[in-house]
């Protein structure tokens, strides 16, 4: 027997259990595909619960961050009109002061 005899020999038993390991090995890959696809699926369908959920919660945040703007604004307003009146208020009074101090300045005279 030549040396190439005994690759060839070697070769085809290796083609031969090659063959029987990937015949006996098809029923776990068909079940590794379907694990992975109904995998693939629950992941999808969780991942777009999370997608809708998350999309909620930014929603409602949003809204009561736009509220808090408004109410902040509406605070901010209110104060300025007192600030406002306050000030004419105060104006009004140091007027009618001065002026009362006027007339006691001319009434002395």
């Amino acid at each position: 027997m030549s040396f190439m005899d005994t690759l060839k020999g070697w070769f085809g038993k290796a083609k031969e259990q090659g063959s029987e390991l990937a015949e006996k090995a098809q029923p776990y890959v068909e079940k590794t595909k379907d694990f992975a696809s109904d995998a693939g699926a629950k992941v999808k369908e969780t991942s777009q619960d999370l997608y809708g959920t998350a999309k909620e919660k930014i929603s409602d945040l949003t809204d009561k961050g736009e509220e808090a703007v408004d109410a902040t604004q509406d605070a901010a307003s209110e104060a300025v009109d007192s600030a406002q009146a306050a000030a004419g208020d105060a104006a009004e009074a140091v007027q009618e002061a001065a002026g009362n101090t006027d007339d006691d300045v001319r009434d002395q005279f």
